[in-house]
């Protein structure tokens, strides 16, 4: 600055080393509220990597793991930290790095959007985020790790689940005379030891009933009491009946199970935000993803809830009533 500037402008003060500018604007938006401060310190970082390069090279800024966590991030937070700044528009990778040995291994290359590229004005994508409901949503869904797999040995995750409150489901009951590959059928003849059909004598002399209290001998020479299992299940129509009546019992239970439920859900969704599934699990106490998803997946078919995006739900809104 020159002795007439300074006599021109005595209050003016300038900044004594390397800086790094943001603009008012960006640190007032919806988008930059609502960073985590492990997305702040990728920014950061990734800044302090642009002065190192004399504020060119924008676009193609090596900085690896190891820097990431040199300045204090967690290793394990690394990952989404990315991820959730390029969700909400301040960062892109331009070029995607991999492990290995010396001479196959490469860093990722960022790119930030607010920032000159070349003689090229920034594109600043975190613009398009108005409001703060819609920054925590996209920054909520960033977050979560993308390497969480359902088990093989349980039923699939997902919106179109059954709710079974973290339970495999039940399996069909086969009914007496049905085979699996089949499902229907008579009954299959008896066969001895040498491979000879025996015939049956029970489809042509009915069975004799038992007394009160007494026993009823069998053709094979043995006594078959009222209280065994045989006498117990009785025809194979009768034992169809029990198996529905005892569906219908445990469908009931699980609709009284899943009332409170279904009020905290809407407990939680009463403010009228959108909301990310995992925000209504911990707020509605849901026991795991399986169920918040079956259960959101139902309650949105059944017109309760509104499915705004992947994994996105609001209360749905009554609709407008027209005045005459």
């Amino acid at each position: 600055m020159s002795a007439e500037c300074r006599r021109r402008w005595p209050w003016r003060q300038s900044i004594d080393g390397p800086f790094a500018p943001r603009r008012i604007e960006m640190l007032e938006s919806p988008a930059y509220r609502v960073l985590s401060l492990s997305a702040r310190r990728v920014l950061d970082r990734i800044e302090i990597e642009l002065a190192h390069h004399g504020g060119k090279d924008n676009g193609k800024l090596p900085v690896t793991y190891d820097d990431l966590a040199a300045y204090g991030i967690e290793r394990r937070a690394i990952p989404l930290a990315i991820r959730e700044c390029g969700a909400l528009g301040f960062l892109e990778v331009t070029h995607q790095g991999r492990g290995g040995n010396a001479e196959f291994r490469s860093p990722n290359k960022f790119r930030l959007t607010f920032r000159h590229l070349d003689r090229a004005k920034p594109t600043d994508e975190w613009r398009r985020i108005q409001t703060i409901e819609e920054a925590e949503a996209i920054a909520q869904t960033a977050r979560v790790s993308r390497k969480t797999k359902p088990h093989p040995k349980h039923f699939p995750r997902g919106e179109n689940a059954n709710f079974q409150g973290g339970k495999p489901p039940r399996k069909r009951p086969t009914l007496r005379g049905e085979t699996p590959s089949t499902g229907s059928g008579g009954k299959p003849p008896l066969l001895s030891i040498s491979g000879v059909p025996v015939s049956d004598h029970s489809a042509q002399a009915p069975r004799a009933r038992a007394p009160e209290g007494g026993a009823v001998a069998s053709e094979r020479g043995g006594q078959v009491w009222p209280g065994n299992g045989a006498s117990r299940l009785g025809s194979g129509a009768a034992f169809a009946d029990r198996c529905s009546i005892a569906e219908q019992k445990r469908q009931d239970h699980r609709r009284l199970r899943e009332r409170p439920v279904r009020s905290r859900v809407k407990a939680a969704l009463e403010t009228g935000r959108v909301m990310h599934v995992l925000a209504i699990m911990s707020e509605a106490d849901l026991p795991s993803r399986n169920a918040a998803d079956g259960l959101l997946f139902k309650m949105h078919h059944e017109g309760e809830v509104e499915r705004v995006g992947r994994g996105l739900y609001r209360l749905r809104r009554a609709p407008a009533v027209a005045e005459s």
